[in-house]
């Protein structure tokens, strides 16, 4: 029977403070990327914790949120809640001149007064359609139709604003008849109502 015998083999002193010190740089690695880490993670866990307590007792309307204790509004709204509509800057009677061309009516000076439309973006003429911002002084009035006792019509067309004044233009055409007018109005802002 044969007997096993292992070789060994002796560290040197210069070796062993070798192995020494590449051990000690990989823990130093180590420590310092698992202390990065662990500082991340504790620095994003006091900052979520830090801005739900700010937060905690703030309510952000229409779809806002909070973040460090200020409600963050979305698009068309703003106000400590998000609570004012943007529409609400352009509420109110506007006076000039109503132009309807290929029809019977044609005057010079006239008012519309508008008020805050269905959305936080829309005003509403007191003929019933609807003018929406799509920035702060350009507008679109989308295809809508309105009907009336005797017919349906169909109201497109686009605008301007610019300091207190309002411009705009669109096609109004009856349904039933065919009949299509150009109707354009250019106005200042008289009052704020609302």
């Amino acid at each position: 029977m044969r007997s096993c015998r292992t070789k060994t083999h002796r560290i040197t002193q210069n070796e062993g403070s070798d192995l020494l010190r590449a051990f000690f740089c990989v823990c130093l690695i180590l420590c310092y990327s698992m202390k990065n880490l662990l500082g991340y993670i504790g620095l994003v866990m006091v900052l979520s914790l830090t801005s739900c307590g700010e937060c905690r007792k703030i309510e952000c309307e229409n779809d806002g949120f909070c973040s460090d204790g200020e409600c963050i509004c979305t698009k068309w709204y703003s106000g400590e809640s998000c609570e004012l509509s943007y529409n609400r800057n352009y509420v109110g009677t506007y006076y000039g001149a109503l132009d309807i061309e290929n029809g019977v009516e044609l005057r010079t000076t006239d008012s519309l007064s508008f008020t805050s439309g269905s959305k936080p973006n829309s005003l509403e003429c007191e003929f019933g359609f609807e003018l929406e911002f799509v920035s702060d002084s350009v507008l679109v009035i989308p295809a809508q139709e309105l009907n009336t006792t005797t017919t349906t019509i169909l109201y497109e067309g686009t605008g301007k604003y610019h300091s207190g004044y309002l411009n705009f233009s669109y096609d109004q055409t009856d349904l039933n008849s065919g009949e299509v007018k150009h109707v354009s109005f250019e106005g200042q802002r008289y009052d704020k109502e609302g």
